[in-house]
């Protein structure tokens, strides 16, 4: 059951929710992870709608990025184990980019592998976390070190939770719609940049966000050819994320990750001056000024030379050619992510 479905395995709104039903209705030996706060925000939402979650199979990790390590995971294990769960039961994700990371590593180890669903509650785990089938922990100070590809049963996107956060999730969110804009539908980046990055998007506009990244994804499940287009600001983002400390949120970084990712592109010659202003322009405005760096050249290139997207010969980035277009494999050098990270304000 873990596989792509004619509908991509993703479902919306009210088609989301009567999904949930029959899935629920034949499944009754179901588990429920959340963080802390989705515990506290979404859980009752999904409960009016659903049921109460039965206490026993209902398993509660701490919120946040520092979390998605080992010892999370050796937890949730540990909670299966002891309430019985069996190769065909089921465990639901409700949360956010953690939670549907962590939970769909446990679900594709867990007795080598049980049936789980994505629930995601946040608009970065609407449009792209919980979206491709990666799941990972972070090791060593690294993210995603450990991990795998493996799709779950289904997505269920119920917009209403949107409704739950904060602005500042909402703004880190939207820097992976304007990324997917960016690398293959400029319409969707021109229309976002009308909109509001704090407000949450219609469904219409999160529903064309999700089939740009499914288009990826249906052409290169392993993530080793097309796919790779989406690493666009990541390889960067990720450095500024372990660089400041979870000062940054991982939207935020991204964000700041394609202003820099783009400025190589340009110093290179690979996008022209007028598409490289535009984002720029666009993405400064949106999320502010360029983070203050205090490292040297020496521990960027060993952050660099940890992300899983290097390979023996060479930094490997995703660059845009122009806005709607991206090109995958470029090599990059330390240097020039020096020099890039040096000149954006």
């Amino acid at each position: 059951m873990n596989s792509l479905n004619s509908n991509n395995g993703i479902y919306f709104a009210e088609e989301a929710e009567q999904w949930l039903r029959r899935r629920l209705e034949n499944n009754p030996d179901r588990f429920m992870l959340c963080d802390t706060n989705t515990q506290l925000h979404c859980l009752p939402h999904f409960e009016k709608i659903f049921g109460k979650t039965d206490p026993g199979h209902l398993i509660v990790m701490p919120a946040g990025e520092a979390h998605k390590q080992l010892e999370t995971a050796e937890e949730i294990w540990r909670q299966l184990q002891l309430s019985g769960a069996r190769r065909d039961s089921l465990l639901m994700n409700l949360g956010g980019g953690v939670v549907c990371d962590i939970g769909g590593f446990v679900a594709a180890t867990w007795k080598r592998g049980i049936p789980f669903i994505h629930i995601p509650t946040t608009l970065m785990a609407q449009t792209d976390a919980a979206i491709g089938g990666k799941c990972a922990l972070n090791f060593g100070g690294i993210k995603n070190q450990i991990g795998l590809i493996r799709q779950p049963e289904a997505v269920c996107i119920l917009p209403d939770f949107l409704k739950s956060l904060p602005q500042q999730e909402i703004h880190a969110g939207y820097a992976e719609m304007l990324k997917h804009g960016i690398i293959a539908d400029a319409g969707l980046f021109r229309t976002l940049l009308k909109g509001d990055s704090r407000v949450p998007p219609n469904t219409a506009l999160i529903r064309r966000s999700v089939g740009i990244k499914m288009d990826f994804v249906q052409q290169d499940t392993e993530d080793r050819n097309v796919r790779k287009a989406l690493n666009f600001g990541h390889s960067i983002g990720h450095l500024l994320e372990a660089l400041s400390d979870g000062r940054l949120s991982h939207g935020e970084a991204v964000a700041q990750g394609m202003r820099a990712e783009t400025r190589i592109a340009y110093d290179q010659g690979i996008i022209n001056r007028d598409d490289f202003l535009e984002i720029e322009s666009a993405l400064h405005l949106i999320y502010g000024d360029f983070p203050k760096l205090s490292c040297s050249r020496e521990e960027i290139g060993k952050l660099l030379a940890a992300d899983k997207k290097c390979d023996s010969r060479s930094l490997n980035f995703s660059l845009p050619e122009c806005i709607g277009k991206v090109r995958t494999d470029c090599p990059v050098s330390t240097e020039e992510v020096w020099n890039a990270l040096q000149t954006i304000g």
